[in-house]
């Protein structure tokens, strides 16, 4: 029994070793062919892109050989998979990093980490005249605040715009920059918004807020851009939504302001709601909601549904004159409705003819059983006099 358990040992410490130099094999195999692949680096780019895209061997090698003597029972055809996986991948990578190399934009500079000329994606803001950005400086969010235009087939150098693309679109003036931790934590506790939500929501306030005698905040016209036509000075509807937002009147809307508003607007109660609808439908600010105050907001709700109309009904207009006719000469205007009619949904004048059938027998329901009722009473009284004459006639007897 020993010498067959030595037997055991050395026949199993010798599969060990041929399969440990197999993978030694594989991997030097590898580490070659890595060696061998063209990247597509431009030798004239800078340090930091050659030395991302350089790739050892030695990695390779304690990636694949970092199993113990504990995994040496697994098979060679998943080893063999997992280094094929793994190669592909490398391939993957080379060639995506070939092709964004391949895409020069000449006569071009990243504003931020001064890559000369731009490879792979180009980034270049609409609202600046001249600022570009490269792929890695955009993934990092660099001139956020502005609206960037991604351009992948490069433009020839003398056709770049001097000049900004199109407007200026934030009615602001602060950049975008991190919000202090103390008031993210009071807001945190008073509203109902998290982090994410707070974090995001002074991003947007920052592009529209001005620092007024240094104080961040919304003044009424910024405020009066952004609600587009429904805004302005005259308009009722935007003055009262500032009011809303504005909880101390001082004509200015401040973070907090906003944070609390945009939070009871979405998941407040209505007790913590009230206020806020106070003000706003106070019109006079006189702190009482009289006839005036109600017929003039009902007359700004109708105003701003009839312009919402206007406009819906403008774009079908629009969308009918331009699109083809679908009609041929002869055809009757019914071709031109090539939706089948629904036959299992029934029409508006069904549902009301359905519904006041439902009416008019719960009626009859009604007074059949109130008939009934009556009839019951009726037969009651009939006895009960009957039963009282038939004792009068025996006393007088």
């Amino acid at each position: 029994s020993t010498h067959s358990d030595g037997a055991v040992r050395t026949t199993l410490h010798r599969t060990r070793t041929i399969r440990r130099s197999r993978r030694q094999m594989s991997s030097d195999s590898i580490a070659e062919e890595i060696r061998d692949t063209d990247f597509g680096l431009d030798t004239t780019g800078s340090a930091d892109q050659a030395t991302s895209a350089t790739v050892s061997a030695r990695p390779v090698h304690d990636v694949l050989d970092t199993g113990h003597d504990d995994d040496e029972s697994e098979s060679e055809e998943n080893g063999t998979d997992a280094d094929m996986r793994l190669l592909q991948l490398l391939c993957t990578i080379s060639e995506d990093q070939s092709r964004r190399n391949g895409i020069i934009h000449r006569g071009t500079t990243c504003n931020s980490c001064q890559e000369t000329p731009i490879r792979g994606i180009r980034y270049k803001c609409a609202q600046c005249a001249t600022v570009d950005i490269c792929e890695a400086c955009e993934a990092n969010d660099v001139h956020r605040h502005h609206v960037m235009l991604r351009i992948s087939v490069p433009i020839p150098p003398l056709m770049n715009s001097r000049m900004p693309l199109i407007r200026k679109i934030y009615p602001g003036t602060l950049q975008p920059k991190e919000l202090a931790r103390e008031v993210r934590k009071e807001l945190e506790t008073t509203t109902c918004l998290d982090r994410i939500d707070i974090i995001s929501l002074y991003n947007e306030f920052c592009v529209l807020a001005s620092n007024i005698d240094g104080t961040e905040a919304i003044t009424r016209t910024s405020f009066y851009k952004c609600l587009g036509q429904f805004g302005g000075a005259d308009s009722v509807l935007a003055s009262r939504i500032f009011a809303y937002y504005d909880a101390d009147g001082d004509n200015l809307i401040t973070f907090p302001e906003m944070a609390r508003g945009f939070s009871v607007y979405n998941k407040g109660t209505p007790e913590e709601k009230a206020p806020g609808v106070f003000r706003a439908y106070d019109v006079d600010g006189d702190n009482m909601l009289s006839r005036d105050d109600l017929r003039i907001m009902l007359e700004a709700f109708a105003d701003a549904s009839r312009e919402i109309t206007k406009n819906m009904v403008r774009a079908l207009e629009d969308d009918v004159l331009e699109a083809p006719s679908r009609l041929l000469p002869g055809q009757p205007i019914s071709a031109a409705f090539t939706a089948p009619i629904p036959t299992h949904s029934p029409s508006a004048l069904d549902k009301e003819v359905s519904a006041l059938r439902a009416e008019v027998n719960a009626l009859r329901e009604s007074a059949a059983v109130r008939r009934e009722v009556l009839d019951e009473q009726g037969e009651g009284e009939s006895d009960a006099g009957s039963e009282g004459s038939g004792a009068a006639t025996t006393s007088a007897t």
